[in-house]
């Protein structure tokens, strides 16, 4: 630790050359000592960096088996459910399967996504409905995230310049985690996803 300069009342204005000299040579020797403190610091750091790579590295190297179990585990369960879907959801009627456990199953179509954006006619149509400042980013690029996620889902629809999709995707709710286990249907590269129950 070095010690703390005295940063208490004004500094003295040199009177001579002399004097100017002295507080050159105090202003390198702060300089100097902040050199020193910084490296001291960014050493640290770096160890710290060092370290939380590692307990990543190994976090998910401790995750690896049971990620691949439920993995394994979503697959086998959506293999079943899908050669026995007419049955589980009594022909179409529902597309929820509770189970005894209290945990569910089911399958579940989001909003609509966007596959594909005419740019020649996207930004004046947006702009004539009054959506620029909601679908268009400010480098004037349409904003997918946003056209997805919106809460009113008749402004998308109205976009004609807009392809949009559905992909409906299989649910897995265990009734001992408040998590969710999820996976596209319709997507082939499409992975299996821990979705952690929203904060109120």
């Amino acid at each position: 630790m070095h010690p703390k300069p005295n940063t208490a009342g004004s500094v003295r204005v040199p009177r001579t050359r002399v004097e100017a000299m002295r507080t050159v040579t105090h202003i390198g020797m702060a300089i100097n000592t902040i050199g020193r403190i910084k490296r001291r610091y960014d050493e640290k750091i770096a160890k710290h960096e060092a370290k939380i790579a590692l307990l990543k590295k190994e976090r998910e190297e401790d995750v690896a088996p049971h990620a691949d179990e439920a993995k394994r585990l979503g697959d086998a369960l959506r293999r079943y459910a899908e050669a026995n879907k007419e049955t589980l959801t009594r022909q179409g009627k529902e597309k929820t399967v509770k189970l005894s456990s209290g945990g569910t199953f089911q399958w579940y179509t989001p909003g609509a996504y966007v596959l594909h954006i005419d740019e020649s006619r996207f930004y004046d149509e947006v702009k004539k409905l009054g959506y620029g400042e909601e679908f268009i980013r400010t480098t004037e690029e349409p904003n997918k995230a946003a056209l997805r996620e919106t809460k009113n889902a008749g402004k998308v629809e109205e976009l004609t310049s807009v392809t949009k999709g559905r992909s409906e995707k299989f649910v897995v709710r265990p009734a001992n985690t408040d998590a969710r286990f999820e996976r596209a249907i319709n997507e082939s590269d499409a992975e299996w996803e821990i979705v952690p129950k929203k904060e109120k």
